[in-house]
């Protein structure tokens, strides 16, 4: 697929959720609950217009990407590859903030005081988007020639080429792994359990990650 494809997909997106965002205006009352807590309660109500910050940090991605992908890196031969990634980051990333989106708007036009009263479990939409998420993220990172922006980054796996490999070799098997933990998770549980396995399955993926890296530490540094 052609960057310019990219690009037309990411923009299209962002297009999209501002134009959700700004009709919703017109179905929802002037006062509406905006934040929920962790047990599903409505804990903040606000003015209806707080639900356009949603589309605002949509643009502020997609603006962010786009700059991210065109001038992110100055290796000319890895720019290429890299650019394309980063325009898959932001598909997948702003297609699950769109279904999120339009999930927190319904609420919000219906007047919703508990999530978890919904038809849709908001534990088990948010295990099945981020574990899709890593499913997908992890499929990509071994692809990821080393750069400021994408990848399993650290001070170490930033060292030279040969860590950077490996390192996002392993991570991307585990981002896999946790992403399908996730998705079954969610086969099996609703509510407040589902956060926190969803926590729990990122502590793991990072930190394994970390304790993998940290035996390359004292490896020299490129050349």
């Amino acid at each position: 697929m052609k960057t310019t494809t990219h690009k037309i997909i990411i923009i299209t997106i962002t297009v999209f959720f501002i134009v959700t965002s700004v009709t919703a205006l017109f179905f929802m009352p002037d006062t509406v609950p905006v934040h929920w807590g962790a047990n599903g309660d409505a804990d903040r109500f606000g003015k209806k217009y707080e639900s356009l910050l949603a589309p605002l940090m949509a643009v502020i991605i997609c603006i962010g990407m786009l700059f991210s992908a065109k001038y992110g890196t100055n290796n000319k031969e890895n720019k290429n590859d890299n650019e394309k990634l980063l325009y898959i980051v932001c598909e997948c990333l702003l297609s699950i903030l769109f279904v999120m989106n339009i999930y927190v708007l319904y609420a919000m036009i219906n007047n919703i005081q508990n999530l978890y009263t919904m038809k849709i479990d908001i534990g088990k939409l948010t295990l099945v988007l981020f574990g899709l998420l890593m499913v997908i993220s992890g499929n990509f990172m071994p692809k990821a020639k080393k750069n400021p922006y994408i990848g399993f980054r650290t001070p170490t796996t930033m060292k030279n080429d040969d860590v950077w490999k490996k390192s996002q070799r392993f991570a991307g098997i585990s981002f896999i792994a946790g992403g399908f933990v996730n998705i079954i998770a969610s086969i099996f549980l609703t509510g407040v359990p589902c956060l926190f396995v969803l926590m729990a399955v990122i502590l793991v993926v990072i930190t394994s990650g970390l304790i993998y890296t940290s035996k390359f530490k004292d490896k020299d540094k490129d050349k």
